[in-house]
C-alpha cells in the first residue's frame, strides 16, 4: 500500500464512526447483491478479502474477492476510500 492509499484507508472503528453501517433486521451487517439494489450507490460498500485474509470495505460495488456488501447511513464522497474491516488472527503466533 502506497502513502496515498494509506491516507485514504480508515480503521474499522473510524469507518463505523464516520459512515455508520446499518444492521439488517437480524443484526448482521453483510448483505447480498439483491439486498442493495436500489440503495444509493454512495451508501454501498463492498467487503472484499485481500492478502492473507484481511477484509476491506471499499466504496461502491466491486466483484473480485467480494465477501458481501455494507450499507451506511452516511454516503462516501471519495470512491477510493476504504477501511481495514477485519484483520485475521494468527492463532499459532498468539499461543
Amino acid at each position: 500500500m502506497n502513502q496515498d492509499e494509506a491516507d485514504r484507508t480508515l480503521s474499522e472503528d473510524d469507518f463505523d464512526t464516520k459512515f455508520g453501517p446499518e444492521a439488517r433486521a437480524d443484526g448482521s451487517l453483510l448483505r447480498e447483491h439483491e439486498e442493495v439494489r436500489g440503495v444509493d450507490t454512495n451508501r454501498v460498500w463492498t467487503v472484499i478479502e485481500g492478502d492473507e485474509g484481511t477484509l476491506y470495505a471499499m466504496a461502491g460495488y466491486h466483484v473480485v474477492n467480494r465477501v458481501g456488501y455494507l450499507v451506511t447511513r452516511e454516503p462516501w464522497t471519495d470512491p477510493d476510500t476504504m477501511a481495514v474491516y477485519s484483520v485475521p488472527v494468527d492463532f499459532d503466533a498468539a499461543a
